[in-house]
């Protein structure tokens, strides 16, 4: 019999809609099926069609040990390790199949549905995308116990890839620390500036005790595209924590300076969110990343526009907040009183 220890999904297919959006898209389409799926942690999450969407369910425990005892008990084992849906369209509409390992087990499609329909009464959910992002990555215990391997990344929140968009989200201005790779090194991006150097061995003692510190200053899971977040990644990510994203840039910046990397001053230590998404030398529109020239330090390839003086009409006034140039007793941009001659 299968071992159930072992990470697996239990997949219910429309082969119609499947094969539909397989068409559309020229290949492997995105997620139409609904299911149940074990995470790492011990989440269990059950995903049901809802009007033209999907809505996701938290499973507690007791309810999804019973679920994956019926599938052990349901389990064809004479189906073939792999089953084409393409080869199912016309003959049936739905498919089902536990996927547990590397094998493939077909299951009675009617009977899963019925199965999965009692299993979310006893689910708590409908839950949002940050909801469902929340539970599925939950913060592990405070680190206590010693460590090899460790990785701390700072960088900018980026759109899921699409392969579509004229080119990648980008991979620079991340600052990382890790000796995953056999070497313990640091990548510091400071003042728009990138900058790298190796951790000497003695100081990962220092880097470890700070590491124990970082991880006590959690953050939400969840981040929307255009914000800075921050992970740290012990053993190999055995564990993983979100931590919160100014404590970790701070972290990476001193231990940069215990590696003997000079930094100069910042050209702003206490820029908000919205301002350190300006300061970025990306910017972010309708799901796709712009170089932003200005923080590139690069030149636009656009002739020189001359500029024409500014001129005020007769009893005219610039206004002191926006600038705008005004005629009558208030600002029509920002509403500002025309100031006292």
């Amino acid at each position: 019999m299968t071992d159930l220890e072992k990470t697996f999904y239990v997949i219910l297919r429309n082969v119609y809609e499947y094969c539909a959006t397989q068409a559309m898209c020229g290949g492997t389409p995105p997620s139409v099926d609904e299911g149940f799926f074990r995470y790492t942690g011990e989440r269990y999450l059950l995903r049901m069609k809802s009007g033209v969407g999907f809505s996701d369910y938290a499973v507690p425990d007791d309810a999804a040990n019973d679920f994956m005892d019926w599938i052990k008990q349901n389990l064809d084992e004479k189906a073939p390790p792999f089953i084409d849906t393409i080869s199912l369209r016309g003959k049936q509409e739905y498919h089902a199949f536990a996927n547990i390992g590397r094998d493939e087990y077909s299951l009675d499609p009617e009977r899963l549905r019925e199965t999965m329909n009692s299993l979310r009464e006893k689910c708590s959910g409908p839950m949002s995308a940050r909801e469902c992002y929340n539970y599925l990555h939950p913060q592990p215990a405070p680190l206590e116990e010693d460590f090899r391997t460790f990785s701390v990344a700072h960088a900018l929140c980026t759109p899921p890839h699409n392969y579509t968009l004229p080119c990648p989200p980008p991979e620079n201005y991340k600052s990382c620390l890790s000796n995953k790779s056999g070497k313990a090194y640091i990548i510091l991006w400071h003042n728009s500036k990138k900058l790298s150097c190796d951790i000497p061995d003695e100081v990962i003692p220092y880097i470890k005790e700070q590491l124990r510190e970082l991880t006590q200053k959690t953050a939400e899971p969840y981040n929307i595209p255009g914000d800075w977040y921050a992970r740290v990644q012990i053993d190999n990510s055995k564990l993983e924590y979100s931590v919160d994203p100014i404590a970790a840039i701070q972290f990476l910046r001193d231990a940069a300076g215990k590696c003997g990397l000079e930094l100069d001053s910042l050209e702003n230590p206490d820029m908000t969110n919205e301002e350190r998404k300006a300061a970025s030398p990306f910017l972010i529109h309708n799901n796709m990343f712009m170089v932003n020239s200005d923080k590139m330090g690069l030149s636009s390839t656009a002739p020189a526009q001359l500029t024409e003086p500014e001129v005020i009409p007769e009893n005219g006034w610039k206004c002191p907040q926006c600038e705008h140039i005004c005629t009558g007793k208030y600002c029509p941009e920002c509403g500002s009183q025309r100031p006292a001659d």
